[in-house]
């Protein structure tokens, strides 16, 4: 809605996990000329992605939250997935236990919440993503994937 250039067909709620695919499919007959989703959590997109392969229409992309190996591997391929928000849990878990400290020591009041930002991850990104928010290198099959597809 903040964005002018892009027009927003319809917004149907999933509720549950499992419901996303006969959503998505219901979505792609009463509005066949989608061509992208925002769709929560990377779960339900998971489960989106497959009923859109069931109907041929791999060209719609997808934007969805959170990053595991199974996203990476749709964006490292350059398959659907376009980008991703995902949370910082390193981070997250450092920012919380510096907040509890500055109260212990009683340089601080209670936070009602603590939050990092997020990162935004995209196939431009991907390696230097999961190192920065895993903390780790990206699998060995992700990294082949990620550089077979920016070498296209």
């Amino acid at each position: 809605k903040q964005f002018s250039n892009l027009e927003i067909v319809c917004e149907e709620p999933f509720y549950k996990i499992e419901n996303a695919y006969q959503v998505c499919k219901k979505m792609i007959k009463e509005h066949p000329d989608i061509e992208a989703m925002y769709i929560t959590w990377d779960e339900p997109a998971l489960r989106a992605m497959k009923a859109l392969t069931e109907m041929g229409r791999t060209d719609v992309k997808i934007v969805t939250t959170d990053l595991d190996t199974e996203i990476a591997g749709y964006l490292a391929q350059g398959k659907m997935v376009i980008g991703l928000s995902t949370q910082r849990p390193y981070e997250q878990g450092v920012a919380a236990a510096k907040a509890l400290a500055k109260v212990l020591l009683g340089k601080g009041e209670g936070a009602k919440y603590v939050a990092v930002s997020p990162y935004i991850v995209n196939s431009d990104n991907l390696i230097k993503a999961w190192r920065e928010i895993f903390h780790e290198k990206l699998p060995e099959e992700l990294f082949q994937m990620e550089i077979n597809y920016l070498r296209k």
